[in-house]
C-alpha cells in the first residue's frame, strides 16, 4: 500500500439517523504533503508488462444536444492512447472530463502531450479520455446537472447517451471501477456530482479546486443557483457532500476521490476540508493533494500525473487490470 506514516485526524460531523462507520485516519501519500486512506491503493504496476509506443490521436465527435428545442448540437472530444489502433485486444479505463472541451486543457497545460508521455514511459496505464462540453443555450453554467425546470438534462445525457456511446464505440473496460470523472473548478463540482449521483457507473473522481455544495455561495460561483431553480430542497438533493451518506455502503466501499486545492484558500480550501471530512465519515477512500498553486493551470500541470497515478493505484487495488494489488 502507498504510504505508511503521518496520521491526520479530522473533526467529524454526525448526521442524525445516518450510520457512521469507524473513520480511517489518513496517512502520508506519494506526493509531498499528500494524504491518502490507508490500504486503499496498490503499488503494483501491471500495465508495465505491456507499455505501448507510438502516437496518440484525438478528434471531436458530434453529439445530440441535451436541452429543450430542436436546435443545436453538442461536442465530445476523444483521446485514444498510443497503441490503441495496433493492440486490438486491449481494453482501457476511461476518464470523463467535464464540463470543458479539450481546447481548455491543451491550452492550459498541453494535456495530450503530457498524458502521452506518461503512458509511453510506463508511468500510467494507457487510457481513453472523453471531454464532454457542458454549455447549453438554456443555462451556460449547467453544473453538469438536470435543471429544476426540466429544460436541460446534462446528467441524464451523460448516463443515457455519452457512456453508452463510448462503451459502444471504443474498447473500454466496462465496469464502474474503470470509469473516472475529472474536472477543475466547476468541473470539480461536476466530477463529484456525477460520482455521487451514479456510483453504479463511476468509481473515482478527480477534483482540482472544486466545490461540493449545489448553488454554492461565493465570489467564484455567482449564478450557479439558477440551474437549480433557487429551490432549496432541490439544491440539497443535488449536493455531492449531502449525497455521500445516501449511497449504499457497498458502493461507497468501491469509491475513490482525489482532491487538489490550496488548503489556505477561503473557498476552495474550505470546500476541500469539508468534503474530505464527509468522505472520511462515510467511509469513502480518498487522497488529498494540497498545492499552494491553488486555482490555476500550474497546479493541474504539477498534480495531474500524481492524481491519475493515484486512480490507477486504486484500480489495481480493486482488480481493474486483472489482478488485485
Amino acid at each position: 500500500d502507498i504510504g505508511v506514516t503521518g496520521v491526520q485526524t479530522c473533526a467529524l460531523p454526525i448526521s442524525a439517523g445516518v450510520p457512521t462507520p469507524m473513520p480511517k485516519p489518513l496517512i502520508d501519500g506519494p506526493a509531498p504533503g499528500s494524504k491518502v486512506t490507508p490500504h486503499a491503493l496498490s503499488t503494483a504496476t501491471p500495465w508495465k508488462a505491456n507499455v505501448p509506443s507510438g502516437k496518440a490521436r484525438w478528434y471531436t465527435e458530434e453529439m445530440p444536444h441535451y436541452w429543450e428545442g430542436d436546435t443545436g448540437r453538442n461536442a465530445m472530444d476523444v483521446y485514444l492512447p498510443p497503441g490503441y489502433d495496433s493492440d486490438t485486444l486491449r481494453r482501457y479505463p476511461v476518464i470523463y472530463e467535464v464540463p470543458y472541451n479539450s481546447n481548455m486543457w491543451t491550452g492550459g497545460m498541453d494535456f495530450f502531450s503530457v498524458l502521452t508521455s506518461l503512458i509511453t514511459s510506463g508511468e500510467l496505464p494507457p487510457m481513453i479520455v472523453i471531454f464532454v462540453w457542458a454549455d447549453s443555450p438554456m443555462y451556460r453554467d449547467t453544473e453538469c446537472s438536470n435543471s429544476y425546470d426540466g429544460k436541460m438534462w446534462f446528467e441524464k445525457y451523460m448516463v443515457e447517451t455519452v457512456i453508452p456511446r463510448v462503451d459502444g464505440e471504443y474498447r473500454t473496460i466496462r465496469t464502474p471501477l474503470a470509469r473516472t470523472t475529472m474536472g477543475a473548478s466547476k468541473g470539480g463540482y461536476c466530477a463529484a456530482s456525477l460520482l455521487t449521483h451514479h456510483p453504479e457507473l463511476f468509481g473515482s473522481a478527480i477534483s482540482f479546486s472544486g466545490y461540493y455544495t449545489a448553488a454554492a455561495k461565493s465570489a467564484q460561483t455567482a449564478g450557479t443557483d439558477l440551474v437549480f431553480g433557487q429551490n432549496l430542497a432541490y439544491e440539497k438533493s443535488q449536493s455531492p457532500i449531502r449525497r455521500l451518506a445516501t449511497i449504499p455502503a457497498a458502493e461507497r466501499d468501491m469509491m475513490f476521490v482525489v482532491q487538489c486545492a490550496n488548503p489556505d484558500e477561503d473557498f476552495y480550501g474550505a470546500e476541500m476540508k469539508a468534503f474530505s471530512d464527509e468522505l472520511m465519515r462515510t467511509g469513502v477512500a480518498q487522497a488529498l493533494l494540497p498545492s499552494k498553486l491553488g486555482h490555476s493551470w500550474d497546479a493541474q500541470r504539477q498534480m495531474i500525473p500524481v492524481a491519475l497515478r493515484l486512480v490507477a493505484a486504486r484500480q489495481v487495488r480493486l482488480g481493474v487490470f486483472g489482478e488485485v494489488g
